[in-house]
């Protein structure tokens, strides 16, 4: 994520010459790495390194001079790179995006990359409720994505534990079963429903329940008390075969 992230220089004051990204080339440590090996300061600001006179200057502080061929080819690349450097009496900021389209950086931003490398954009997505505590939502949208420590789950990863619900005994415990198909939830829901006038109750994943109200009659209020419901009841299914077991 560092790469979207890249300083527009001022100064250089609060940005690390060696390990930010701050020129069109990219972070210059993974560029220059015997030069890296050779600086004595790792840490030290862009500021640190160059200031202006009448143009941008050098300022090495190396552990020992660039001798090798290799170090004395990159020495003269990176100064070749810098001499392109307009250093300014200002402060630097900080920009998100490639050197050809930059904008702002924004936190939203940085979610979003995060959402795009770690998540199935495809997956459906969570209707998190502003009603219920953030706990409590994490805990139905981990069971919607089938990552809840169950006995079938758990079976999965190796872990030899008896695979029957602890309430019904007659069939394998996984969250959609727990949670939804067992008997003794289907008591529950069936309760659950009549309270918010709603006969209907067939659905065929976590998913499907927690969407479900998205369907009914009436205000986005009302949707949103049915929903809360929901979660809240999943979780109290969850507490009872706790205890049960």
């Amino acid at each position: 994520m560092t790469w979207h992230i890249r300083s527009n220089i001022g100064d250089g004051d609060s940005t690390l010459f060696w390990l930010d990204n701050w020129c069109d080339s990219g972070v210059l440590k993974n560029l220059f790495p015997d030069l890296f090996r050779l600086e004595s300061n790792k840490r030290c600001s862009v500021k640190d390194r160059l200031y202006n006179s009448m143009q941008v200057t050098s300022n090495w502080h190396w552990k020992s001079s660039p001798s090798s061929d290799r170090e004395r080819d990159q020495l003269n690349v990176l100064s070749n790179i810098l001499s392109r450097v307009k250093v300014k009496e200002e402060k630097d900021k900080w920009w998100w995006g490639d050197c050809n389209d930059p904008s702002p950086f924004l936190v939203a931003n940085a979610r979003k990359l995060i959402e795009v490398k770690m998540f199935d954009l495809d997956q459906f997505k969570f209707p998190w409720n502003r009603w219920a505590p953030l706990k409590i939502n994490a805990f139905v949208w981990r069971a919607s994505l089938n990552r809840m420590p169950t006995k079938d789950a758990l079976r999965h990863r190796g872990i030899m534990v008896d695979p029957n619900c602890p309430f019904c005994s007659s069939f394998t415990e996984s969250a959609g079963h727990i949670l939804i198909w067992c008997g003794t939830t289907v008591e529950l829901w069936n309760k659950v429903m009549t309270w918010c006038k709603n006969s209907n109750f067939n659905f065929s994943s976590i998913h499907d329940m927690v969407l479900s109200p998205e369907k009914w009659a009436g205000d986005k209020c009302y949707k949103d008390h049915g929903r809360c419901n929901f979660i809240r009841d999943m979780v109290y299914m969850e507490g009872k075969k706790c205890l049960h077991i």
